[in-house]
């Protein structure tokens, strides 16, 4: 059961975590300014990620990372970039890319739990 739920977040968080990146090229603006705020919400969400594994544990903590990713991704899908600002647009993909990032960080970080050092290597 672990090897199968693993490999289901292992999946789903490098799917999305690549994928994510695409949407950066939508938003419009300075392209350098853009992915330095990317950057930023990508590390804030590995240092959260791993302290909400610390503190509310893992199955809480996907649950709230995957929680972040839909949001971001359903405000993407049902709001046009034409109907909202380029601000609102760019921190929908932010919040999305967020959540996204905080599952693959949590996904290296828990690995080790779940499986013996022996298999790992």
């Amino acid at each position: 059961m672990n090897f199968i739920a693993m490999a289901v977040l292992w999946t789903v968080s490098s799917f999305d975590y690549y994928l994510i990146n695409f949407q950066m090229k939508y938003i419009n603006g300075n392209m350098f300014l853009n992915t330095g705020f990317s950057s930023l919400s990508e590390i804030i969400a590995y240092l959260l990620g791993g302290l909400m594994i610390k503190k509310l544990g893992i199955k809480k903590s996907f649950i709230t990372a995957f929680l972040f990713s839909a949001f971001g991704a359903l405000l993407l899908i049902f709001i046009l970039p034409t109907s909202v600002s380029e601000e609102a647009y760019a921190g929908f993909v932010l919040t999305a890319k967020f959540g996204v990032s905080a599952t693959f960080n949590m996904v290296y970080i828990v690995t080790g739990d779940f499986f013996p050092a022996a298999l790992l290597g």
